[in-house]
């Protein structure tokens, strides 16, 4: 999935960068934009969140995020610097690769 682009201050940039950089100020250097949900087209600033080049690798890299313990019992996870970190349990596999996918919002 291609991200969206547009043009601010007269340059090409990505959307997502822009909603950031409207509603927090500039992104300190080293630290990228990330879409909470994994959605490249979803760029809602609630969706979005600065994080580390590290965290941004370790979120590409990652899993789904969550086993299937049971009928409808999915409980969520994520390996972050080489710990298991176990984020409850959902009744749908949706609910638990959300909470996978929003572990770096607490820290």
């Amino acid at each position: 999935m291609i991200y969206k682009q547009c043009k601010m201050n007269g340059k090409q940039t990505y959307l997502h960068r822009k909603v950031w950089i409207e509603a927090n100020g500039e992104i300190p250097k080293g630290m990228h934009i990330d879409h909470i949900n994994g959605n490249k087209l979803d760029n809602r600033i609630e969706n979005l969140q600065c994080i580390t080049e590290k965290q941004n690798l370790q979120r590409k890299n990652s899993s789904k995020g969550y086993a299937l313990l049971g009928p409808n019992k999915y409980q969520a996870q994520k390996k972050f610097n080489n710990k298991q970190h176990h984020l409850g349990l959902f009744g749908t596999a949706c609910g638990a690769y959300m909470a996978n996918r929003m572990f770096f919002i607490g820290i």
